[in-house]
């Protein structure tokens, strides 16, 4: 529909109910707008008018909101190392917030117990969040993210007694002990070699 009459570069994501179609020059997303529900028609399928519009990504005549959330990520256009258009994806500002709300309940909660079991409920919970957000491209707000949670844990670690039980060496030495797993992408597009 879009890319073989398209001008520039399109992509289109398909997660559960929501689809995200992204163009890089403005007449193809207009066009695309346009088509998309007489398409839908002919799949049996509606689109929801409330979440269906057309958003200015990049350059100077993107005005107001230049990005969409889309399943706790948020996408909008960016440039790669060469300076070529690319989509960029990150974990979504309310995403991250309500992450934290929840690591400080949790520490609030857990902390209390040993330390063995406290660290091996945070790995569960780390690769869980990280096989969500870990997509290609949100490497940074996932550091960001490991080290606010391993500085609410600090912290609450060192309220189980009257006296400070970690410095922050200490403590990295104390993740290192029990393997706490490090932010990492996950599900990185494997390479087809040919002759396999």
């Amino acid at each position: 529909m879009v890319q073989p009459r398209g001008r520039g570069e399109a992509w289109l994501s398909r997660d559960a109910e929501d689809d995200v179609a992204a163009c890089q020059d403005q007449a193809d997303a207009a066009r695309v707008y346009r088509e998309l529900g007489p398409r839908l028609g002919q799949c049996g399928r509606e689109g929801a008018p409330e979440k269906t519009r057309v958003l200015p990504c990049r350059g100077q005549h993107a005005r107001g909101r230049t990005s969409l959330d889309c399943l706790g990520l948020e996408l909008r256009w960016g440039t790669d190392r060469a300076g070529k258009p690319q989509r960029k994806r990150r974990t979504a500002r309310q995403k991250r917030r309500n992450a934290r709300k929840r690591v400080t309940a949790w520490c609030r909660e857990t902390c209390r117990h040993r330390a063995k079991d406290v660290f091996r409920e945070l790995n569960a919970k780390l690769r869980g969040y990280y096989r969500y957000y870990g997509v290609s491209g949100n490497y940074p707000s996932l550091q960001q993210f490991f080290y606010r949670a391993m500085h609410i844990l600090m912290k609450w670690l060192n309220r189980r007694s009257r006296r400070r039980s970690y410095t922050w060496p200490g403590f990295k030495e104390l993740l290192h002990h029990f393997q706490v797993e490090r932010p990492r992408l996950v599900g990185r597009p494997q390479r087809v070699t040919s002759g396999a």
